[in-house]
């Protein structure tokens, strides 16, 4: 999974201990979700890559249309 939230990886690694709990039973549906797959990777990829500036742009504008 790519994320451009470097607290979501870390979290998600083990790297950083959950500490909201409002973020709890999120956390614990994706480890669940982890179980179905054979192997599950985590990276953190900085919003200034092209691409997904691109895509946020893309988003963003679709959004923009559809009145939200």
């Amino acid at each position: 999974m790519f994320s451009d939230s470097e607290l979501v990886v870390r979290h998600l690694t083990g790297a950083y201990r959950l500490k909201s709990g409002r973020l709890l039973p999120l956390y614990r549906c994706v480890k669940a979700k982890e179980k179905l797959f054979e192997r599950v990777t985590y990276e953190h990829l900085p919003r200034l890559t092209s691409w997904l500036r691109r895509a946020d742009k893309l988003v963003n504008e679709a959004l923009d249309e559809a009145g939200h």
